[in-house]
């Protein structure tokens, strides 16, 4: 893995009816979100579900993967 990955990340924090995705704009930090929640349209579309999710990825820089798991219910 390497510290700039070219692929694009999103999350969504399902409690609070969030949707984090990753802009364009790296050039203060490596990754750089937005809340996009509710331009897409989550509330009250998410009430009542349950989920879980998984991603890795270098998010340190230290060569290795680092695994991120959740889960949730609205």
């Amino acid at each position: 893995m390497t510290r700039l990955m070219g692929f694009g990340w999103a999350a969504w924090l399902g409690f609070c009816g969030t949707l984090f995705a990753q802009t364009t704009d790296n050039s203060k930090q490596p990754f750089s979100f937005r809340d996009v929640g509710v331009e897409a349209g989550l509330l009250p579309a998410a009430k009542g579900i349950m989920g879980h999710g998984a991603g890795w990825g270098d998010v340190n820089g230290d060569g290795w993967p680092d695994l991120y798991v959740a889960t949730f219910h609205y």
